[in-house]
């Protein structure tokens, strides 16, 4: 299945793109989507480890299953006073 991942705020910037798509298998989950990122984009496999991963524009756990066309959202929250 084609699933669709748009970078937001900094990440984009580390990564080197705004947006990627792949291919994953079918009943893939978010968590497996972060661990194929985290091979894609070595050097930022911390950072994507700790993003926050959005679902069609809601929250989403690591164990949602994605569906073919999926668009995902993954970010960075930071905080600091």
């Amino acid at each position: 299945m084609r699933v669709s991942v748009r970078f937001l705020s900094t990440l984009g910037s580390l990564i080197g793109s705004r947006q990627v798509e792949l291919s994953l298998p079918e009943k893939a989950s978010v968590a497996d989507l972060a661990q194929r990122l985290q091979e894609m984009y070595p050097q930022q496999a911390a950072l994507l480890a700790q993003a926050v991963y959005m679902l069609d524009e809601k929250s989403t756990s690591a164990q949602t299953e994605l569906a073919d066309g999926a668009q995902v959202l993954a970010l960075l929250v930071l905080s600091g006073g």
